[in-house]
């Protein structure tokens, strides 16, 4: 009778074979998931840091906001819009057309800054050649009715511009070529050509109080360091501010005070 030989394989594989092969099948399914896992995060990974460039950015996305110390109460009419004059300022380092406002005489008894009332204007200038007016009084620049008044708490709608908008002074009404006058005792500061508001005279008479005459004809009879009283003429009225050129005829008054536009009423008889 013939022996059938042993089959060393089948053997093996019912023997320790088997956890053998179980054992490195369990290995290599774990080094497998390990791989995908880590390979799968790291992509994904890389996706998330490649979304941020393809998206827009949030700060395009915001319109800027301009600061305001206090909001906006005035209600603008139905397809108004708000385009203000361009204000000046009396900065503390001024750059050209923009005046730096120099101190009064105080004494004791005054505080800093106060406008004198009484007596005759101080026009004298110290030793350095700064000027240091101080107007006793403020007369009218010119005889004539106030056309369009200052406002800068309500919106005025413009002629020439065709829009609302506020207004930084007084315009009154007189001729062509009528004599402007100094409203006080004063010092001209600057003399120049604004392209909105046209030829501009500006006068300090201490206390931080400036006068500013817009609109004026091309020739002017004051020079910047003219020292001027009340009444004196600087210029007369012409057609330059391109910005109120469809109005009639006038002078367009401003005044400052401590760096705030006020309404010229405020100060004239």
């Amino acid at each position: 009778m013939n022996r059938k030989k042993p089959n060393r394989l089948v053997e093996f594989l019912n023997g320790k074979g088997f956890y053998i092969i179980l054992i490195l099948c369990v290995a290599a399914v774990g080094i497998s998931g390990y791989v995908l896992f880590f390979s799968g995060n790291s992509q994904e990974d890389d996706t998330l840091m490649s979304v941020p460039s393809a998206l827009p950015s949030a700060a395009a996305t915001v319109p800027a906001v301009r600061a305001s110390s206090e909001p906006l109460t005035t209600a603008i009419p139905g397809g108004a819009v708000r385009e203000p004059e361009v204000v000046m300022s009396v900065p503390s380092a001024a750059p050209s057309h923009e005046p730096s406002p120099q101190a009064a005489p105080s004494s004791a008894d005054e505080p800093a800054g106060a406008v004198e009332v009484a007596g005759e204007a101080d026009l004298d200038r110290d030793a350095e050649g700064s000027a240091g007016p101080a107007a006793a009084f403020y007369v009218w620049p010119i005889n004539g009715e106030v056309r369009n008044p200052f406002s800068v708490d309500e919106l005025v709608f413009s002629n020439t511009m065709e829009d609302w908008r506020v207004h930084t002074g007084a315009d009154i009404s007189g001729s062509l070529g009528t004599l402007v006058s100094a409203i006080g005792a004063g010092v001209v500061e600057d003399v120049y050509f604004d392209e909105m508001m046209g030829n501009t005279v500006l006068i300090n008479h201490g206390g931080e109080t400036y006068s500013v005459y817009r609109n004026l004809a091309d020739k002017l009879n004051v020079s910047i360091g003219d020292v001027v009283a009340a009444g004196d003429v600087i210029g007369a009225i012409g057609q330059s501010a391109e910005a109120e050129i469809a109005d009639t005829p006038h002078l367009h008054l401003e005044v400052i005070r401590a760096g705030a536009q006020i309404d010229p009423l405020d100060i004239l008889p």
